[in-house]
C-alpha cells in the first residue's frame, strides 16, 4: 500500500500468476468513477504497467479511481492468445468483487482504456463477440476507450516494422489462422457492443491515423459510431506523458462525462 494525501493504492491480484496483478489508486475525496488502464508496448515483455503510472497519477489527482492493469506477455508466454485475452477479461471482471473490499471506489461509470497495444485490448473488450469459451466480460463499461490503438490486427500484419510482433502475439500469419485474426481484431468484430472512443495524435509515428479514420469509417457501415478526437501535433507516446496535450484532452473527456451525469 501507497499513501499520499490525495490517494492510497493498493497492489491486488486477479488470478493466480504473479502478472494477473494491477495497482488500485484510490482518491481521498469521492471518487468520479472508474478508468481501467491496460499499457502498451507490443503485448511483450518488458513493458510493463509502469508505463502508465504517471498517467494513473494524474487521473487520480482529478479524482478518479484508477485500476492499472498488468497482463501475461510474449516473452512471459510463448504467444499472447489467448492468455492475454482473458486476462484483459478477468482484470475488468475483478472490479466487483474489488469494488466490496474498497467501498470507496465508484463502479459507476466504468471506462476501459489503452494506450496502444493495450488499446487493442480495451477496443476488444467492447465487442459482444468478446468472449474466450467461458470467459465473458460481467460488467459493461461507459465506453470503451483507445489511446492511439491497433485497431486492425490484419492491417498491422501487413506493415514490415509491425508484423514480427503481430505474429508474436497471435502465434500464427493470417494465412496460418485466418479465424485467430477475425476474433481478435476489432475491426473484423464490429458492430461493437458499447461506446467506442478514440484518441489519436495526427502526427502518430508508429499507427497511422488513416488506420483509425479506416475503423471509423467501417464502424459507421456497420451501425456503430465511433468517437475520434484528433490530437493536434500529437504523436504515438504522448499517452504516457501525464503533462501532454493528449492526457489533457483525455482527461477533460473524462471530466465531461461525470458532469454531465
Amino acid at each position: 500500500m501507497h499513501n499520499n494525501l490525495q490517494y492510497q493504492v493498493f497492489t491486488e491480484q486477479y488470478g493466480t500468476d504473479p502478472h494477473q496483478t494491477g495497482d488500485l489508486y484510490i482518491p481521498t475525496q469521492k471518487s468520479k468513477g472508474t478508468v481501467c488502464l491496460f499499457h502498451g508496448g507490443f503485448w511483450k515483455m518488458p513493458y510493463d504497467k509502469s508505463q502508465l503510472d504517471a498517467v494513473a497519477v494524474k487521473l487520480v489527482e482529478n479524482n478518479f479511481s484508477v485500476w492499472n492493469i498488468e497482463y501475461r506477455r510474449v516473452g512471459y508466454l510463448q504467444q499472447g492468445y489467448p492468455e492475454t485475452f482473458i486476462d484483459a477479461i478477468e482484470a475488468i471482471n475483478v472490479l466487483a468483487p474489488l469494488s466490496e473490499k474498497y467501498p470507496q471506489i465508484d463502479l459507476s461509470p466504468v471506462y476501459i482504456a489503452g494506450h496502444s497495444a493495450g488499446g487493442h485490448l480495451s477496443l476488444w473488450l467492447g465487442n459482444h463477440k468478446a468472449r474466450l469459451s467461458e470467459h465473458a466480460l460481467n460488467i459493461i463499461p461507459d465506453a470503451f476507450i483507445g489511446l492511439a490503438p491497433v485497431v486492425d490486427l490484419v492491417a498491422s500484419y501487413g506493415d514490415m516494422q509491425r508484423r514480427e510482433f503481430i505474429t508474436a502475439f497471435l502465434g500464427c500469419t493470417p494465412d496460418e489462422n485466418r479465424d485467430i485474426y477475425q476474433h481478435t481484431s476489432p475491426i473484423a468484430l464490429l458492430p461493437a457492443q458499447g461506446k467506442q472512443v478514440i484518441f489519436h495524435g495526427e502526427h502518430d509515428e508508429v499507427l497511422p491515423i488513416g488506420e483509425i479514420d479506416d475503423y471509423a469509417r467501417h464502424a459507421q457501415q456497420k451501425g456503430t459510431h465511433v468517437e475520434c478526437i484528433t490530437i493536434a501535433q500529437g504523436t504515438h507516446m504522448d499517452f504516457c506523458d501525464p503533462d501532454s496535450q493528449s492526457i489533457s484532452r483525455f482527461i477533460d473527456w473524462l471530466n465531461a462525462q461525470s458532469e454531465s451525469r
